[in-house]
């Protein structure tokens, strides 16, 4: 109780309550720094994942960035490729706006239209490529495009810088945005005039006779064709004329190819002249041409038109080396009379030049159901003719020539005669006409001449006086170029003594102007014939 322990006793309260303070603001002061700690590690977690999540963004970004960066590396590689395709391309490569100016032009359309780039940039397609009278196919073409926004293609005359008209193959191809809106009209042209000119020689020289320029075979049976159609609905008739120049070969013979040439193309003029323009002439080839007479009120008109044809071949023909006088055989058929298709007026005016040709050439002949009949007979003997020598069907007979003021016998001439196995004997003026013309004669004559040869070794040989052997001849046979040697042969192989043979030759071979044939009768002679 003293005063000393009074006063400790309160400092020690005093210090207690000074320490209570200090601790309190100890424990608020820790407290806070605590809080502050876990605060900040909150802060601290939040901020690591932050961190986490932007460079999680950054790599993206850095991924996209990359990956525009290579779509950008590809799009200008394209960009570039597709510049250099515009520019190398041989097609003329041209954008247009949508006023139709130029707004690119490549090299090939510089050398395809002859502008330069720097000058046609800006200037409309009429002023630049636009031919006469295509700029409202184009402008139709145009509006189109725009409306329906799909590509076109067009075959259009153009016109190049200098004026010059070509033809081009046009492909259009309009540019649109994401909205459908036109941009701008992508074009691609090419030059195709000269592959047009060569289709059109090809389709003419398909329908057209090279050298004389008249329609061919084909030709000629597609008017005929038109003709007989127009003759149907109308009720008149067709006329159809078939022609040969009579002895053309012996002009091409004997004064070559070129004067047989400009021979065909004056009787193309000529015949031409004869016709209407409504009617054709066409060349078969050689020198067989053909006449369509399209509606014909009444047939006979075709036989003033014929007897037109022959009068045109009166005044000579002129050919290099000279003038040559030649003739016409016709023949004639009609639509609807003799027949009604066209393979059958082909045979039927056949027939009638056929039968033109038997009448002496230069005249016309119509056609007649007789000439067809005719014509099977030929055509059926021919065709047996040509198995006759397989057959063993011809028979030699020996006509005896006799010495009128002794009797004796002094030679014979063999004679040709034909057992067909169907017909029986058959006259030698049914089928030696027609093996000459057939040419068939050649190998008969050989036969006969063989067979001649031996058949009088054999009277030789059987002890009859010897005596002439008289064979025909044909000029056909001598104008086979290996004749001379056919009869050397068969003389050797039959062991006939050439001066008891002797040819009887007709009086054409002799008018023959061919020198092939005098030096044949020449070596004949030499040989002791």
């Amino acid at each position: 109780g003293d005063a000393i322990h009074f006063a400790m006793g309160a400092m020690t309260v005093l210090f207690a309550a000074f320490m209570l303070g200090v601790s309190a603001r100890l424990g608020a002061s820790i407290e806070e720094s605590l809080r502050l700690r876990f605060s900040n590690l909150r802060l601290l977690r939040d901020l690591s994942g932050t961190n986490a999540r932007l460079e999680q963004l950054n790599g993206a970004l850095e991924f996209e960035v990359t990956e525009r960066r290579s779509t950008q590396d590809v799009l200008r590689k394209s960009e570039e490729k597709l510049r250099l395709h515009a520019q190398q391309a041989p097609l003329a490569f041209i954008e247009w706006d949508l006023n139709f100016r130029a707004v690119e032009w490549n090299p090939a359309a510089e050398r395809i239209f002859g502008w330069s780039r720097e000058d046609a940039l800006g200037r409309r397609a009429s002023h630049l490529i636009a031919g006469d009278g295509t700029c409202d196919s184009i402008a139709r073409l145009w509006q189109r495009l725009l409306v329906e926004k799909k590509g076109a293609r067009i075959l259009l005359d153009n016109r190049t810088r200098d004026g010059s008209v070509i033809q081009c193959e046009w492909y259009y191809t309009p540019l649109t945005d994401r909205d459908g809106r036109v941009l701008s009209v992508i074009t691609l042209a090419q030059d195709v005039t000269a592959s047009k000119e060569a289709e059109a020689r090809l389709h003419y020289l398909a329908y057209h006779d090279n050298l004389t320029g008249l329609p061919n075979r084909a030709l000629f049976a597609d008017r005929l064709q038109q003709a007989m159609a127009e003759a149907r609905r109308g009720g008149a008739s067709v006329g159809v004329m078939l022609l040969d120049v009579d002895h053309f070969k012996v002009v091409n013979d004997t004064m070559g190819h070129e004067a047989g040439d400009n021979l065909l193309r004056d009787v193309a003029t000529r015949l031409q002249q004869c016709v209407r323009g409504s009617d054709t002439v066409a060349r078969f080839g050689g020198d067989e041409f053909a006449l369509v007479l399209a509606n014909l009120p009444d047939p006979a008109n075709a036989f003033t038109v014929a007897q037109k044809v022959l009068d045109s071949f009166i005044p000579p023909f002129q050919v290099p080396g000279g003038e040559v006088y030649v003739a016409a055989s016709i023949g004639i058929a009609f639509f609807p009379n003799d027949s009604e298709t066209l393979d059958g007026l082909v045979r039927d005016v056949d027939s009638a030049l056929y039968h033109a040709k038997a009448q002496g050439r230069n005249n016309f002949q119509c056609y007649s159901s007789d000439l067809t009949a005719r014509a099977q007979v030929r055509l059926a003997t021919e065709t047996s003719l040509r198995r006759a020598l397989e057959r063993d069907e011809f028979r030699l007979h020996f006509q005896p020539k006799v010495d009128l003021g002794t009797g004796r016998v002094t030679g014979v001439e063999a004679l040709l005669r034909w057992e067909d196995r169907d017909r029986g004997l058959v006259p030698p003026g049914d089928f030696i006409a027609l093996a000459e013309d057939s040419g068939l004669i050649v190998p008969i004559g050989e036969w006969v001449l063989r067979e001649a040869c031996a058949e009088v070794r054999r009277w030789d040989a059987a002890g009859l006086p010897p005596m002439r052997l008289a064979v025909n001849l044909s000029s056909r046979q001598f104008r086979n170029q290996q004749f001379g040697a056919t009869v050397d042969r068969i003389l050797a192989e039959t062991g006939f003594d050439p001066s008891r043979l002797e040819f009887e030759i007709t009086e054409s071979v002799l008018m023959d102007q061919d020198t092939r044939i005098s030096a044949i009768l020449g070596e004949l002679k030499a040989s002791g014939i």
